[in-house]
C-alpha cells in the first residue's frame, strides 16, 4: 500500500502542478545542510521510540503571545515558528534554516497527494524580531500556495536523497500548532525533533516531541526552557535585533552568575581532587557520583568510584610509578576515564590524557617524549596498567 502511494504521488509530480515543482526545486536549490537540533547520540541510533516533554508558558509571556496574535491561530504558529527559527539558528550556527510543518488540517478525512510544508527561512542575527516574524509569515503564506505538490519526491529531484543519513533527507525538525495542525500529517517524514504548541484555556504549552535514540530528555527539557526565554525577550521587545536574544533563560544565567562562580569555598583550602572523592566515598558511598547514558544508564556510586581509583593507584605504585612522574591515560570517555584520573592523582603522579582516535604513530610518539613506563588503558570491566 505505502509503496502504491509513493508510485501515484511520483506520478502527479510527472504529470502535473510543473509550476508548483518549479517553485519547490527553485525554492530549495544551492548548498545547505539538513536542519536538525544537534544529537545527544548518533544519528544512526534511532529507535523509533518518541517520548515528550512539556512546558507551560507563564501567564505574562501567554499574554504577549496572545496579544501580538491578535486572536488568530495561524499568526500565533507564526510567532513560534520565528522563536524556534532563533533556538536552532543558536544551536547549529547557521542562517539558513529548513524546517518542516503540517499543512492546515482538513476537516474531512482523505488521502492528500502532499500534507507536509517545507519552510526555509533565513535568520539574519542583526534584523529585529520583527522583521524575522514578517519573514516567516511571508514563506509560510508561499509554501501554502504551492503546497499541493507531494514534497517526498524532492529528495530525489533535487540529488539529495543520501543526505543526513536516517529520516527524511531534507528536513529532520518540524513544528505544529494544535488544533490548526495534526501531528499525523507530517509523522510519515520521521522528524527526530518535532514541536507541538497548542493553547490551554487561558495559557500556552510548548511540548518537544523527540526520538530517545537521538536525544536524552535532560537535554530536551533544556531546550524547551531557551525557547521559552527565547520567545520571552522577542516578545518583550519585537524590535530587538535577533543576535541580542539570549539563548541561555534567566534561572541558567542567575545559576552560572551566582552559584556556579561564587568565591565562597567551603572546602579546606588543602584538600585535593582526589581527596574530596575520598571524602564523599567515605562520608556517602552509596549516593551517585556519575552517569553514563551512553553505557546502558550506568551509574558510579562514589563508594565505588573510591574502591576502583585506588585500586588502580596502588597498581600504578607497585609497577613504579613516581611521584611527580606522568602517566599516559588512553581511554575513551566512560566511568573508567573518571577512575583512570582519580587513580592516578591519587598516585602522587600527572596524568596525560590521549585521544583514543590519534593514530599509533602519533601517539608512540608521545609516549617516548614523556618518557612513561606505562599507560593505562581500558580493560575488561576497569583500567588496566601495560
Amino acid at each position: 500500500m505505502e509503496q502504491t502511494i509513493r508510485t501515484h504521488k511520483r506520478t502527479v509530480a510527472a504529470g502535473q502542478l510543473s509550476a508548483q515543482r518549479e517553485y519547490w526545486l527553485r525554492r530549495l536549490e544551492g548548498d545547505w545542510e539538513k536542519t536538525a537540533l544537534p544529537y545527544d547520540r548518533e544519528p544512526g541510533m534511532r529507535s523509533r521510540r518518541r517520548r515528550r516533554v512539556g512546558l507551560e508558558l507563564d501567564r505574562q509571556l501567554t499574554e504577549k503571545l496572545l496579544a501580538l496574535a491578535n486572536g488568530s491561530d495561524q499568526r500565533l504558529f507564526m510567532i513560534f515558528l520565528a522563536g524556534y527559527l532563533i533556538l536552532l539558528s543558536r544551536y547549529t550556527g547557521r542562517e539558513d534554516l529548513v524546517v518542516g510543518a503540517p499543512t492546515l488540517k482538513q476537516a474531512d478525512e482523505a488521502e492528500f497527494v502532499n500534507t507536509v510544508l517545507l519552510l526555509r527561512c533565513r535568520v539574519a542575527g542583526a534584523s529585529p524580531f520583527k522583521e524575522l516574524l514578517t519573514s516567516a509569515r511571508s514563506t509560510v503564506a508561499e509554501a501554502t500556495r504551492q503546497q499541493n505538490y507531494p514534497v517526498e519526491t524532492l529528495p530525489e529531484q533535487l540529488g539529495r536523497g543520501g543526505d543526513g543519513g536516517e529520516g527524511f533527507p531534507l528536513m529532520d525538525t518540524a513544528i505544529l500548532l494544535e488544533p490548526i495542525h495534526d501531528a499525523a500529517y507530517i509523522r510519515h517524514l520521521d522528524p527526530a525533533v518535532l514541536v507541538v504548541c497548542r493553547r490551554t484555556g487561558e495559557g500556552a504549552v510548548i511540548e518537544f516531541d523527540f526520538d530517545d535514540g537521538c536525544y536524552a530528555e535532560p537535554g530536551m527539557s533544556l531546550v524547551a526552557g531557551r525557547m521559552a526565554s527565547v520567545l520571552e525577550q522577542a516578545l518583550r521587545d519585537i524590535l530587538r535585533p535577533v543576535a541580542a536574544i539570549q539563548l541561555a533563560s534567566a534561572e541558567e544565567r542567575r545559576l552560572v552568575l551566582e552559584e556556579f562562580n561564587s568565591p565562597i569555598n567551603t572546602s579546606p583550602p588543602e584538600l585535593t581532587v582526589q581527596g574530596m572523592a575520598l571524602e564523599r566515598g567515605l562520608a556517602m558511598p552509596d549516593q551517585a557520583a556519575s552517569a553514563f547514558p551512553a553505557e546502558g544508564n550506568l551509574v558510579l556510586t562514589y563508594g565505588e568510584l573510591t574502591k576502583r581509583s585506588l585500586a588502580l593507584a596502588a597498581e600504578l605504585k607497585r609497577l613504579g610509578a613516581r611521584e611527580g612522574g606522568i602517566v599516559p591515560i588512553r581511554v575513551p570517555r566512560s566511568f573508567q576515564l573518571a577512575v583512570a584520573m582519580l587513580g592516578t592523582l591519587a598516585a602522587g603522579c600527572a596524568y596525560l590524557p590521549l585521544d583514543v582516535s590519534w593514530p599509533e604513530e602519533r601517539i608512540a610518539g608521545i609516549l617516548e617524549d614523556c618518557a612513561a613506563g606505562f599507560i593505562v588503558e581500558r580493560g575488561d570491566g576497569g583500567c588496566s596498567v601495560s
